[in-house]
């Protein structure tokens, strides 16, 4: 009789257990939810399993290279972003480790030219006025660090500095107030900028249709799934989505004649 009523007890207990650990669940998603900026579904929520951003046979040129482009630089960039927005004492070794990460020399050259000249920009234009507008000072103090490392050449290990452009990104962001979502969705929406006026500039496309892409629901649409799959990420994670894109970045330089640098 006993062992019926600590067992029935038991159970009672269990059922207002889970009943309250689903009350905290729903309330978590509805703070997330509120605190994602608008037109970003939540990172905790996943895409709905309906959308299909990835090319398929039915995209045209233009929009099958955008999502291919879009998917292999968010699986190889944003961990690294992510991380860096969150922590950004570990900039110099997310710099390290994505140096080591890029089998693509071409690719690792760009990254370090755009890192090294952001990090002017940053120190040239931004870097008093979010001084004096009290920003995260870890964050500058780093950027500090790594502006002094990089003219030293090398760190108090030996080791080289080398200034990628992710992880600059990412700390140089959060220094100036950006939110880890508007950082992540920036850089993504920056690329596809690139992307489209290299297509406008070698004629593929003209400039008012360009600016219907960067207009367009579906590439908002598109850049938020990729946050979502890589919110979590760790720079373990991140990889290479379509291999044939550094054998074209690689062969590039390789061309006769050639109108782009990277």
């Amino acid at each position: 009789m006993t062992s019926n009523v600590d067992t029935e007890v038991l159970q009672n207990e269990l059922e207002d257990l889970e009943n309250r650990l689903r009350s905290v669940r729903s309330k978590l998603e509805e703070a997330t939810a509120a605190q994602w900026r608008p037109g970003i579904q939540s990172p905790r929520s996943p895409p709905a399993p309906n959308r299909k951003w990835f090319p398929t046979r039915g995209m045209n040129c233009i929009d099958g290279i955008k999502a291919l482009s879009l998917s292999s630089l968010a699986s190889t960039t944003i961990p690294y972003i992510l991380t860096a927005h969150r922590h950004p004492p570990k900039l110099e070794s997310l710099d390290n480790e994505m140096d080591a990460s890029i089998p693509c020399t071409v690719a690792r050259r760009a990254s370090v030219a755009q890192g090294k000249a952001l990090l002017s920009v940053w120190d040239r234009c931004f870097r008093t006025s979010v001084s004096a507008e009290g920003g995260h000072t870890s964050a500058i103090r780093i950027l500090e660090d790594l502006r002094v490392l990089l003219k030293a050449q090398v760190d108090e290990d030996g080791l080289a500095a080398n200034g990628h452009f992710a992880p600059l990104w990412g700390v140089i962001c959060k220094a100036m107030g950006l939110s880890l979502e508007q950082t992540a969705y920036i850089f993504l929406f920056n690329h596809v900028k690139a992307v489209l006026s290299a297509a406008v500039r070698a004629s593929v496309m003209g400039p008012y249709q360009a600016q219907g892409v960067l207009a367009n629901h579906g590439l908002q649409e598109m850049i938020s799934i990729l946050i979502q799959k890589q919110w979590s990420a760790n720079i373990e994670d991140a990889g290479q989505t379509c291999p044939a894109m550094d054998l074209w970045v690689g062969r590039h330089e390789l061309l006769y004649s050639r109108i782009f640098n990277s």
